[in-house]
C-alpha cells in the first residue's frame, strides 16, 4: 500500500454526499494517509468510512460541520447568485482556518475524482505547494483532485479576502491565475490583479508545471495512467478502461 502518511485526505461535501463517501473509500484503499478531515452538513454517509486501512493501520477521521450550500439550491436565503459562489467564499474565507486540521500536504477530493493508479505517485510532488490538473490554455489549476500543502492554506488566510463572490469566485481560477480571465463581476486586487496566484507565489508558494501535474491528474479528459482524476469525462474513460 502506497505509503502517504505525511498527507491528509480530505472533502468538502453538501452535495452527493454519498458519492463523495464511496471516493474517499477508494482512496483509502489505495493508500495509507495520515487522517482523513471531512466538511460536511450531513454526516450520515461518511460515518461508514472505514476507520483502519488495508494493513490494518488506524486512520483518524474528523469531521467540521458546514451549512448546506448546494448547488444553485433555491431555497438557499442569500443574495449570492448560486451555491458555488458560496462554496468559493467558504473555501477562500473559512477553510484556511481549518489549516491545522491538516498534516504537511493534503489530497483534496470531489464525488467524481479519486486515486486510480497509486504506483505513478512521486515523492517530489510534496516540494509543490499546489497540484492539480492542467486546463486546456496549459495552466494548472484543477480543485477537484489537488495536492496541497498546508502552507498554500496558512497562506490564502494571510490574504484576509472579503467573503464576497466577487472577490472569491470562482475559487480554482482566482487562485491559478494572477490575473482572471476577466469577468466584470470580479474584485482587483493589488496591483490591478483579479487572481492571487502572483501573490501566493511572492508569498513562497510553488506551483508545480504542467509536466507534473500531466503525470498527476486529467480532468475532463481520456484517463492516460496517472495518479488519479477528476470530472466525469475522465471518470467514463475509466470505466471503460476496467479501472473501477
Amino acid at each position: 500500500m502506497l505509503n502517504l502518511s505525511n498527507v491528509t485526505l480530505w472533502a468538502y461535501a453538501t452535495v452527493f454526499h454519498k458519492a463523495t463517501a464511496q471516493a474517499l473509500i477508494r482512496c483509502l484503499k489505495q493508500a495509507r494517509f495520515c487522517n482523513v478531515v471531512i466538511f460536511t452538513d450531513d454526516r450520515r454517509e461518511f460515518v461508514k468510512l472505514p476507520v483502519v486501512d488495508l494493513d490494518g493501520a488506524f486512520i483518524p477521521c474528523q469531521f467540521v460541520d458546514v451549512k448546506h450550500y448546494g448547488a444553485g439550491d433555491p431555497a438557499v436565503d442569500t443574495n449570492m447568485r448560486r451555491g458555488a459562489d458560496q462554496v468559493s467564499v467558504w473555501m477562500l474565507t473559512e477553510l484556511p482556518k481549518y489549516a491545522h486540521l491538516f498534516s504537511e500536504h493534503a489530497l483534496g477530493i470531489q464525488w467524481d475524482a479519486w486515486i486510480v493508479n497509486p504506483d505513478a505517485w512521486r515523492p517530489e510532488w510534496l516540494n509543490y505547494d499546489y497540484i492539480g490538473a492542467a486546463w486546456g490554455d496549459g495552466v494548472v489549476g484543477n480543485t477537484g483532485f489537488w495536492l496541497t500543502s498546508r502552507k498554500l492554506f496558512e497562506a490564502i488566510g494571510r490574504l484576509k479576502l472579503p467573503p464576497i463572490p466577487q472577490a472569491c469566485h470562482p475559487f480554482d481560477v482566482r487562485l491559478s491565475y494572477t490575473n482572471c480571465p476577466l469577468q466584470q463581476s470580479y474584485l482587483k486586487f493589488p496591483g490591478g490583479y483579479t487572481g492571487f496566484r502572483g501573490l501566493l507565489e511572492a508569498d513562497g508558494m510553488r506551483w508545480a508545471p504542467k509536466d507534473v501535474a500531466d503525470q498527476f491528474s486529467v480532468e475532463n479528459q481520456e484517463y492516460r495512467g496517472g495518479f488519479g482524476f477528476h470530472g466525469t469525462r475522465s471518470l467514463c474513460s475509466v470505466v471503460r478502461q476496467g479501472l473501477i
